[in-house]
C-alpha cells in the first residue's frame, strides 16, 4: 500500500487569526444592514483615466516643488524658475529649423546650467595634474567669469557684443537697472531671470526677441573661438 505524503501545514496561527478577523468584520458589516460603498456618495466616480491624470498631476507637482526647493543642485544654480513640465525652457525654445541656430544651443545650455567645463573645473575634478590656468591667455584661472568677460584673447570679438548686450538690456529693463560685472555674468547666463524679477510679459517677449539671441551668439562665438585656438595649439605641439 502506497504511503501518503504528509500535508503541507499552511495554516499558521497568524493566518488563522487574520481569517477570524475577516469573518468578524464581514459579520458586523452584514449585521449593520450592509452600508453602501463610500464611492457611491461621490458626485463623479473616478475612472481609470481620471485617476491616472490625477496621479500624473500629483507627481509633476511634487517634482516641481522638489526642484525649486533643492537649491543646492549645481546644475540648476544659474537656471531661472521660468519653466513648466512638458514644455521647453525659454532658453532652448526656437521657432525655426535653422541648423546654425540648433548648433548654438549645447554650449548655451551648459553655460546656463553651470555644466560648461572651463579649465579651473577640469583641474578641480581631474585625478591627474591639470593646471587651472587659461590655456589661451596663459594668465589667471579659467573660470566662467574669465571665459565670458575678461579673457584678453577674446577681447576683440567679445567687447562689441557685450556692449550691445548692455545697450539692449538698458532698453528692456527699467531705468533703475544697473549692470556690474556680477550682474552682467548672470545676465549672460540666463537673461530670463531678470524678466521673472520684474514680472512683466513685455519684458519677457523682448528678452526672447532681442536679448537672448545676442547672449546665445556671444556664448557660441566664445566657445568656437576657444576650441579653435586650443586645437591649433595642440597641433603646433
Amino acid at each position: 500500500m502506497k504511503k501518503r505524503r504528509p500535508r503541507l501545514q499552511v495554516m499558521t496561527p497568524e493566518i488563522r487569526k487574520a481569517l477570524n478577523e475577516k469573518r468578524k468584520a464581514y459579520y458586523e458589516w452584514k449585521h449593520n444592514d450592509q452600508p453602501n460603498d463610500p464611492v457611491t456618495f461621490l458626485d463623479t466616480v473616478p475612472t481609470k483615466i481620471t485617476w491616472k491624470k490625477c496621479m500624473t498631476n500629483k507627481i509633476k507637482t511634487y517634482w516641481h516643488k522638489k526642484i525649486l526647493d533643492e537649491k543646492q543642485f549645481s546644475s540648476l544654480q544659474h537656471l531661472s524658475p521660468i519653466y513648466k513640465f512638458g514644455h521647453c525652457h525659454q532658453l532652448v525654445c526656437i521657432t525655426t529649423p535653422n541648423p546654425k541656430l540648433t548648433h548654438k544651443l549645447p554650449p548655451r545650455v551648459k553655460i546656463a546650467t553651470g555644466e560648461y567645463i572651463p579649465q579651473s573645473h577640469r583641474a578641480k575634478y581631474n585625478s591627474n595634474v591639470v593646471e587651472p590656468t587659461c590655456q589661451m591667455y596663459q594668465k589667471g584661472d579659467e573660470t566662467q567669469s574669465h571665459f565670458l568677460l575678461t579673457c584678453k584673447v577674446n577681447e576683440i570679438v567679445r567687447k562689441p557684443m557685450v556692449e550691445k548686450i548692455i545697450s539692449t538690456s538698458g532698453r528692456i529693463f527699467p531705468k533703475d537697472y544697473t549692470v556690474n560685472t556680477i550682474e552682467l555674468l548672470k545676465l549672460i547666463c540666463d537673461p530670463y531671470k531678470y524678466g521673472i524679477n520684474y514680472n512683466n510679459r513685455d519684458i519677457l517677449d523682448n528678452i526672447s526677441k532681442a536679448l537672448e539671441p545676442q547672449c546665445r551668439k556671444l556664448i557660441h562665438i566664445l566657445h568656437t573661438t576657444r576650441y579653435r585656438l586650443l586645437s591649433y595649439n595642440d597641433g603646433k605641439q
